[in-house]
């Protein structure tokens, strides 16, 4: 008895504790979304060519290349420049690849305030990304998969102008969302 009362609580406190990282991952990205918005050009830039370097700012000692905005309502989500451990708890991170080239693949923790809305997306959904030069891209959703936790090569795969990807709930397997460009 005993042992499934602390059980019990040992799990509440995990809870928790989750839920005050993605509470404060949360507060962190909005609070990153506002000062990179007023870091953006009054006017929407032109876009960069294919192979041109992603322009980027730093805030708080982590790079920003833009903003990710995500279907139906859900949050603005700043994106850093390369994927960090440290720095995926304030925000999603370019794994790999350029808006400008058609291969952004962007990787988050599957917080409720942050990629975890990824698994309310469908096919047909409009996903937009803002770089820091003010240029905006347009996609939308075309597939949703999943692939196995370690299958880098399938989460690389396809001809997708965007990947974004974070963990299933379980953690042993990744969500790819996959989209094409609209507006170009």
């Amino acid at each position: 008895m005993l042992a499934g009362l602390a059980l019990i609580i040992g799990a509440f406190a995990l809870l928790l504790h989750n839920s005050r990282v993605d509470h404060r991952a949360g507060e962190a990205a909005a609070a990153v979304v506002q000062k990179l918005q007023t870091a953006l050009p009054p006017e929407p830039g032109s876009q960069a060519a294919a192979g041109a370097e992603m322009p980027a700012v730093e805030i708080d000692g982590y790079t920003y290349i833009g903003v990710l905005d995500l279907p139906d309502g859900g949050p603005s989500l700043p994106v850093q420049s390369a994927w960090d451990e440290g720095g995926a708890l304030v925000s999603p991170c370019r794994y790999q690849g350029s808006a400008y080239d058609g291969s952004l693949i962007v990787a988050g923790h599957n917080y409720k305030t942050g990629f975890g809305r990824l698994y309310g997306v469908a096919p047909g959904d409009a996903v937009r990304f803002t770089d820091m030069n003010g240029a905006v891209f347009e996609y939308v959703v075309s597939q949703l998969e999943t692939v196995d936790q370690y299958d880098l090569a399938g989460m690389e795969r396809g001809e997708w102008d965007m990947t974004l990807f974070s963990c299933t709930l379980d953690g042993r397997r990744r969500v790819a969302v996959r989209c094409v460009r609209v507006d170009g």
